[in-house]
């Protein structure tokens, strides 16, 4: 069994990687360490990765075992990695921080299930310091760069697995999303990107990460992948097959309202080709024969709400690392806001008045379409020279259109739409109440069958 030329496996999909490895006609050995090529050759330009595991041929060579002995596994020999997040059981989690020293007792939930399934993991992602921004750039990990643009960042705080996907070198990663941290890079790397309604997909041994706005999923190149990764996730939802399901039409709401934008305007500005990709979603699922509408959005006080909620998070977070005098100051500023604000907490979980200002918003509309975010991504590096609290203000002008969706418990899908004048991928963010995921994918497919993006790849890392 000859293995097949790295530039052929770049771009093979997870399910036809399992699909080959479980007929015989792939070597997940020879998979697995084509994949360790690639990232070690993209590191100094996209440094996407926190850590290369030295356990590949290992992981891989069980698999192998695996499949020989009957076991049909769904990603049998999938390269796959993880964010810099989730436990790995005697292993540190950076998260992107010196502060954070201390070996993981247990692995986390996702990443043994994910192992379960045949996924062989090839390393570790790199994360903004304790998530919290949408860049991936740490004084312990660098700039993570986008390989659409290396100038720029990928977003965050699921930049490292983002890049990684979005340059060829491995067809899956793991993230998570607490205010847009898939949805967020999904968008500005050019891929699909899935917000699972919280509690879903199970966090352990995080108990209720960022007071429940957490939900940890992941990443790949088509919709159909990503049912499949979710899948797994789940423990068996059955959203792959879901794809084929019809559903008739869906009624769709279009809408470039933020909860930022009010009750007073901190979301900054909307640049023209995101509005656009917004307009163009939903002129394409007009296409596909679903009924669609323009409506206003509104929010009440989601955006506040959330923001008291981050910053609590923020100083739990950094109270809990084992040296949090190593904090960086965006990280320490946030903590600070957060001792402060945490008084307002009890309010801040309280969401009735913001669910109903939604759902009477959105009478009558099974998915809303909007901007996934605001603005091209900027360039790496751009928080040098700011103040924390700029830096701050910054991050959450970008995340406008997704952290109420956080709040509030609503499943994304962000889905490309085209690039800017730039060459610079745009997207869409479709949302649906809770639990209706396999719609969501189900509309992305329909996109994707009809406007395809998994022929156009980005240069850098290859």
């Amino acid at each position: 069994m000859e293995p097949e030329p790295d530039d052929q496996l770049r771009w093979l999909g997870a399910a036809e990687t399992a699909r080959r490895v479980r007929s015989g006609d792939l070597d997940p050995v020879a998979v697995a360490e084509a994949a360790v090529r690639r990232v070690g050759a993209a590191q100094p330009r996209l440094n996407a990765f926190q850590r290369v595991a030295d356990d590949v041929a290992e992981q891989a060579s069980a698999v192998a075992a695996r499949v020989a002995a009957g076991e049909d596994l769904p990603l049998a020999g999938v390269p796959l990695a993880i964010k810099d997040e989730l436990a790995v059981a005697g292993e540190v989690h950076t998260k992107g921080s010196w502060a954070r020293r201390t070996p993981a007792d247990v692995t986390a939930e996702v990443v043994r299930r994910v192992r379960a399934a045949g996924a062989v993991v090839v390393g570790a992602t790199r994360t903004p310091e304790l998530c919290l921004t949408p860049y991936t750039e740490s004084e312990r990990g660098g700039l993570t760069r986008n390989p659409w643009d290396p100038t720029r960042t990928p977003g965050g705080s699921s930049g490292g697995s983002a890049a990684a996907v979005a340059a060829g070198l491995v067809p899956l990663a793991l993230g998570g999303d607490g205010g847009g941290s898939i949805r967020g890079p999904a968008a500005w790397c050019g891929l699909p990107g899935l917000f699972a309604t919280p509690g879903r997909v199970p966090t352990a041994p995080d108990a209720l990460p960022w007071t429940g706005m957490v939900s940890f999923g992941g990443f790949a190149r088509s919709v159909a992948d990503t049912a499949l990764l979710y899948d797994v996730l789940l423990g068996g939802s059955g959203l792959r097959a879901a794809l084929e399901d019809d559903f008739g039409p869906a009624r769709v709401a279009v809408s470039l309202d933020r909860a930022g934008d009010r009750p007073v305007p901190q979301g900054g500005p909307l640049e023209p080709a995101w509005a656009d990709a917004a307009r163009r979603t939903g002129d394409r699922l007009a296409a596909l024969g679903h009924t669609v509408r323009r409506v206003p959005v509104r929010f009440g006080a989601a955006s506040t709400k959330f923001t008291v909620r981050y910053l609590v998070s923020a100083r739990r977070d950094v109270r809990a690392t084992d040296r949090p005098d190593l904090v960086e100051p965006v990280a320490r500023t946030a903590a600070r806001l957060g001792a402060l604000l945490r008084p307002a907490l009890p309010w801040a979980l309280r969401t009735g008045p913001e669910r109903r200002a939604v759902e009477t918003s959105l009478d009558g509309v099974d998915v809303l379409v909007t901007p996934t975010m605001p603005c091209a991504p900027p360039p790496v590096g751009e928080r040098d020279g700011r103040s924390p609290v700029a830096t701050l203000l910054a991050a959450g002008q970008r995340v406008g259109y997704l952290n109420p969706w956080n709040l509030l418990g609503w499943p994304g899908l962000t889905v490309p739409a085209g690039v800017d004048g730039d060459g610079r991928p745009v997207a869409a963010l479709l949302t649906a109440r809770p639990g209706r995921e396999a719609l969501l994918l189900r509309l992305g497919a329909q996109l994707e069958a009809a406007h395809p993006w998994g022929d156009r790849h980005p240069a850098a890392g290859s």
